[in-house]
């Protein structure tokens, strides 16, 4: 399963630089699974990707999703807290 991201730069205080090959990442998933799109304002209150994984496993996307924004809310979040949670391989 291949999967190209747009999403490695953020916007805001860094849009005066111009985009280089570095904003784009290229990966390739070993199998099918499930890919995490966040925005810091998640990934400062939970950095870890086990930690992330707890709340995701053996839980539907829209749910896991939930519960994640819930937990940065919960632990002082107040900026951009966004969430994407896409199945990669899977029909």
């Amino acid at each position: 399963v291949h999967c190209t991201l747009y999403l490695t730069r953020g916007r805001g205080r860094s849009e005066a630089e111009p985009w280089s090959e570095n904003a784009v990442q290229t990966i390739t998933a070993a199998g099918p699974g499930t890919l995490l799109l966040c925005s810091d304002g998640l990934r400062n209150y939970l950095p870890e990707a086990a930690d992330i994984a707890k709340f995701c496993i053996g839980t539907a996307r829209t749910d896991a999703a939930r519960a994640l924004v819930d937990h940065a809310l919960r632990a002082g979040g107040h900026d951009n807290i966004t969430v994407i949670i896409v199945p990669v391989g899977i029909s």
